[in-house]
């Protein structure tokens, strides 16, 4: 009887270390809860990133190519012209980058940075996004800027794009500026384990929806004095939802089968009598 106590005792404490571990979880550096109640109008999700980004067009020529020096005049888009981009995550979960002054932070020597493209201009207002994507990244070290820096950093989730719609505020011949809205799928990167959910609408793993601005009044970006518009634009309202979940560390899964190894010695052995 005292030995079965010792082994009941060994499940109880496996049992309590596994769940104490999924409180938070951190991958590449990134911690965060997979628990978060995003405390949002029904239904309520554990996935909430915001984040700033830059966005361009370039002429379907060089499409495939990041580049923000190919931006071009955004009333000269046309059939094949590929709108591109990057931004850095500003918030994960309720927690901030702790480079913006935040602690503790989500990514605390680190930054989440991510870069998009593969979206083309079908000419009249849409996209045709069949190789879209976009890919998330850990900066560390002298990469940690503010910025993406283009081939820097460890693929942390990349993303493949399942659906997306652009609706047009002015003309839906023109993209001056709209709002975008699409889901991902998750399809490689340290994190994506963490994210094929599966739970959002048509099966996919995130939603995003952020408003698309290319008009005058964005004063912060460069400006083209001979077609009097902004050549890309940022945003700060670009937001990331859906589900993720912890995925246990080797350690703790090896933990967890040990206990359930226990549980099976305990019935047979009771069995036996």
């Amino acid at each position: 009887m005292k030995k079965h106590n010792v082994i009941i005792g060994a499940i109880v404490l496996a049992v309590s270390s596994f769940t104490a571990n999924a409180a938070l979880t951190s991958v590449g550096g990134v911690t965060w809860d997979p628990d978060y109640d995003s405390a949002g109008p029904p239904p309520t999700e554990d996935l909430d990133m915001k984040s700033n980004f830059s966005q361009w067009f370039v002429d379907t020529s060089v499409a495939g190519i990041y580049d923000a020096s190919a931006a071009k005049d955004v009333l000269t888009v046309g059939i094949g012209d590929e709108l591109q981009g990057s931004g850095r995550f500003t918030e994960f979960n309720g927690f901030l980058n702790p480079t913006l002054g935040a602690d503790p932070g989500f990514c605390l020597t680190c930054e989440l940075t991510y870069e998009f493209g593969g979206l083309l201009s079908d000419g009249v207002g849409g996209f045709t996004s069949t190789d879209a994507f976009l890919n998330i990244y850990v900066e560390t070290g002298v990469d940690i800027n503010g910025d993406y820096d283009d081939g820097a950093g460890a693929l942390w989730l990349g993303l493949t794009v399942a659906t997306l719609d652009f609706t047009a505020t002015v003309g839906s011949a023109q993209y001056l500026d709209g709002f975008v809205s699409a889901t991902f799928n998750a399809m490689s990167g340290l994190a994506m384990p963490n994210f094929d959910t599966n739970t959002v609408a048509g099966g996919a793993d995130i939603a995003y929806a952020a408003s698309a601005i290319f008009r005058l009044e964005n004063v912060t970006l460069p400006y083209d004095s001979t077609t009097n518009q902004y050549l890309y634009t940022t945003s700060s309202t670009a937001g990331f939802t859906g589900d993720s979940v912890a995925v246990p560390e080797p350690n703790t899964l090896a933990l967890a089968g040990l206990a359930l190894l226990a549980v099976g010695g305990l019935r047979r052995r009771r069995f036996n009598k």
